[in-house]
């Protein structure tokens, strides 16, 4: 008996049978297993999201860097729990927990906090109440910063501008720049800010310290690096006018290496603006010059006609001598000098009912000869010495 077996040549096998063949095989599927994880890193302050930062599994070693849009994804993690980390200079490190779930995503949206580092040659110059970003946690009751970052990302030269992000402030316009600008915290009253203590640098803004706060003089914001505001009478120590509580503006800080930076705009109603400052610290001492100057036409109309806007200049010189770092017991030694020129062709004299639902911009011709002539002049010397470590002690002439 004899048996015949055919073969079927492997040419002859449909090229699609090989493709399904090997798609399904056991040995393929391996790779495809696990999760992922994707989110997006954001700034705490600003919104901004946020490019380059380094997103790390800590337990597998393996991580990605966000896109130029925030966002970040990490394939095939197996299944499990992980401990995501998340770093970029100038932040606060973030890290958390997450569980991972073959063939799902795991999405996260990371906030970063810019991380503020304070060196003890910065402090004498301008005294703050809160201590940075990274301090108001530990603040006791409400307290709220408006960060370098903010102001920077808006440009704000407005006061009103600047604070309209902080919950429980009640702000009304008077000048429409935010020279004379009327402030409440918490309820209290906003004409001329008369409840609230206004500081730069932690020294009232105020020529006497039961005058109006605001009625003469008020820190140009647009040379400023923060704001920082506390709220509540319990803010006392700051001054006779803290019923609603406390806003301190924080001016440019000596740089601590070879530094300068120079900003102009141009806009309608010959809206003019330059800023411009230069600053250097060595191992003992440093200095700051810096220069605001703002000026415009104004948007109101006289029927007259005529200029309803203002000029205003702000010189700022600062010094500073200070013990080594690492000196057994630190000192410092700060002065600084302010000097304000602010032409306004401003007036109270306002409008009736109805010339006013008819053209709100307008102005009276009885007013084209009023205007606001204001001269600040300001010099603080500030003393500081931490005999140990936790003890400081400031004290402040101005």
């Amino acid at each position: 008996m004899s048996m015949s077996v055919n073969s079927i040549p492997a040419t002859r096998i449909p090229a699609w049978i090989l493709i399904v063949f090997f798609a399904l095989s056991p040995g393929r599927t391996v790779a495809q297993e696990g999760g992922q994880i994707a989110g997006r890193v954001i700034d705490a302050e600003s919104g901004e999201r946020l490019q380059d930062a380094n997103v790390v599994l800590q337990e597998l070693e393996v991580g990605s860097a966000t896109t130029a849009d925030g966002s970040f994804r990490i394939p095939g993690v197996p299944s499990g729990r992980y401990t995501v980390a998340v770093s970029l200079v100038g932040y606060v490190s973030w890290q958390s927990e997450i569980d991972v779930r073959s063939g799902e995503t795991t999405t996260l949206d990371v906030i970063l906090s810019p991380a503020v580092v304070e060196i003890p040659e910065l402090i004498v110059e301008r005294q703050s109440m809160i201590g940075g970003s990274a301090a108001l946690a530990e603040v006791p009751g409400s307290a709220h910063l408006v960060s370098p970052r903010a102001l920077e990302t808006f440009k704000h030269t407005d006061v009103s501008r600047a604070l309209r992000t902080v919950p429980g402030l009640n702000i009304q316009e008077e000048d429409g720049y935010g020279l004379r600008p009327n402030i409440g915290i918490r309820g209290t009253g906003s004409e001329r800010s008369s409840k609230i203590s206004l500081m730069e640098d932690g020294v009232p803004a105020a020529p006497a310290p039961y005058a109006a706060p605001s009625a003469y003089y008020f820190p140009t914001v647009g040379r400023m690096d923060q704001i920082e505001i506390r709220k509540g009478s319990s803010q006392i120590q700051y001054g006779p006018y803290t019923t609603g509580g406390a806003i301190n503006l924080l001016s440019t800080p000596i740089p601590e290496n070879l530094s300068g930076r120079f900003d102009g705009n141009l806009g309608s109603n010959d809206n003019r603006r330059a800023h411009a400052w230069i600053g250097q610290s060595s191992g003992h001492a440093g200095f700051l010059a810096e220069v605001y100057h703002h000026r415009t036409n104004g948007f109101k109309q006289l029927d007259s006609g005529g200029d309803t806007g203002f000029d205003l200049t702000d010189i700022v010189l600062k010094g500073r001598v200070n013990s080594a770092r690492d000196a057994r017991i630190y000192q410092a030694l700060g002065l600084k000098l302010v000097r304000s020129r602010e032409l306004s062709n401003e007036t109270y004299l306002g409008l009736t009912a109805s010339d006013f639902a008819e053209s709100p911009l307008r102005r009276y011709t009885g007013s084209a000869r009023d205007q606001m002539d204001a001269d600040f002049d300001q010099a603080v010397l500030r003393h500081l010495i931490r005999p140990v470590n936790g003890v400081q002690i400031t004290t402040t002439g101005y």
